[in-house]
């Protein structure tokens, strides 16, 4: 892992797309029950579908779902449609529509998806039912169906057909006779299309029918921001630390103290690293780096701009992300002056932890913004010392905050020496830090 020490990384590239406007008068033809997927348009696009509809049909069933923008839908039957001239539509403010027509004539189902504003990523479905059986095995159904999940699935088929045999494939092919038969559910723990078919002796094969599943596992990132202190290691910006460990490099400075690191996820081992001088913002970060697909960093306090780069380019990378902040004394007042920066970059926080907040002129004002869900502060009235003993919400409606007072906070600091010891502790203190970690451990499920 390249060291991030006093360094910015580069900001991607983003490549914005321009698309005009599209008119397909070509209709494509669509299969009972099948889901055509990643369909696009720009605004005021046009594209045409049809659907054969057979005889003593009791209900049709026009859908389309996922992706983002605004497409709408119109049907007609006989011939195409348009936005004046149609059987029925659904026009609602988002991607998913649906119109369902009682005891549909027999023939062509003409339908346009219409571009109210750009879409894509659209899946598109016709079904029709209630009409006597014919010679064909029903076309297989997928539980859960196609869509984008957080985390690793398991893909279920079924056929209501009795007695037949569902086969399928992972690599974009149709299924034939000779293809993996399904037997058990299917894991799916990457981006991954499925097409099944099912067969039974003396009827027709079934249509075949496709789910396309995006596992995007959120990635996580946390930044711990330090208060001014005398452990820094590099002096800078108008005398706060400028000092940053990232990832495995926190490992090795917490070993170089003689700490026992062997157990990231143990709650010993986090209270271990909490209790030394190297409190509680170590402690986070090293149980951060150790969590799947998660970056860890550590500054000193007056550096928001490095941990604003530093989430930036994580979030340009990962298209799920979760931000997790924290900062000590010092590094809590510059942590409000980070979620406003981030706030700016349009960068949601999931979680902020406020230890004895101090805004030493770093631009703090106890408000924290609409952009993050959950900001705890933890404050004492011990020490000569002392914190913001109360944040508020720029949005109640948006953010979440508590307020909670540590009396006598302990930690290596002693009161009888140090008037400043009780604020000193407080990234110590046993009880700010199992809290901190369970809010933590809440957010990542989340």
């Amino acid at each position: 892992m390249k060291s991030l020490r006093l360094r910015l990384k580069c900001l991607t590239a983003l490549l914005i797309l321009s698309v005009s406007a599209t008119y397909s008068s070509a209709q494509q033809s669509l299969d009972n029950d099948t889901v055509l997927s990643s369909l696009s348009g720009s605004k005021k696009s046009r594209q045409w579908y049809k659907i054969q509809v057979p005889k003593d049909q009791t209900k049709l069933i026009i859908e389309a779902w996922g992706g983002t923008g605004d497409p709408d839908i119109y049907v007609m039957f006989g011939s195409e449609p348009s936005t004046k001239d149609y059987d029925a539509k659904s026009t609602k403010s988002s991607t998913s529509e649906s119109i369902t027509i009682r005891n549909p004539n027999k023939g062509a189902m003409y339908i346009l998806v219409y571009g109210y504003k750009a879409y894509s990523g659209l899946y598109l479905r016709a079904k029709y039912s209630g009409g006597s059986s014919d010679d064909r095995v029903a076309t297989p159904q997928f539980q859960p169906g196609s869509g984008c999940y957080l985390n690793p699935v398991e893909v279920t088929l079924t056929c209501s057909t009795k007695g037949a045999t569902i086969r399928y494939t992972k690599d974009g092919k149709t299924p034939t006779a000779s293809s993996p038969e399904y037997k058990k559910p299917i894991k799916v723990t990457t981006d991954t299309t499925i097409k099944a078919k099912a067969f039974k002796k003396g009827l027709d094969d079934a249509r075949t029918a496709e789910a396309n599943f995006d596992i995007n596992s959120p990635g996580n990132i946390y930044v711990g921001i330090d208060g001014a202190s005398e452990y820094a290691q590099v002096i800078d910006n108008s005398g706060y630390d400028a000092y940053a460990y990232a990832d495995d490099e926190i490992e090795v400075f917490l070993r170089a103290s003689g700490l026992d690191v062997s157990n990231p996820s143990s709650i010993a081992t986090i209270k271990a690293i909490a209790a030394s001088t190297h409190g509680g913002q170590a402690a986070m970060a090293y149980y951060m780096a150790n969590q799947p697909n998660s970056r860890a960093v550590i500054i000193g306090a007056g550096n928001s701009n490095i941990a604003k780069s530093e989430i930036d380019s994580f979030c340009n990378n990962n298209s799920n992300y979760r931000v997790i902040l924290s900062g000590f004394s010092a590094g809590g007042g510059d942590l409000q002056n980070l979620l406003n920066k981030l706030k700016k970059l349009g960068i949601q926080v999931r979680y902020s932890a406020h230890i004895d907040s101090i805004e030493y002129g770093l631009g703090g004002d106890g408000k924290i913004p609409n952009n993050t869900a959950f900001a705890h502060n933890f404050f004492q009235k011990d020490g000569r010392i002392r914190g913001e003993s109360k944040l508020v919400a720029a949005s109640k409606s948006t953010t979440l905050i508590i307020n909670t007072r540590i009396d006598k906070p302990s930690g290596p600091a002693k009161p009888a020496q140090d008037s400043n010891a009780y604020h000193r502790n407080m990234d110590n203190d046993e009880r700010v830090i199992l809290k901190i970690f369970d809010d933590i451990r809440t957010a990542l499920r989340d």
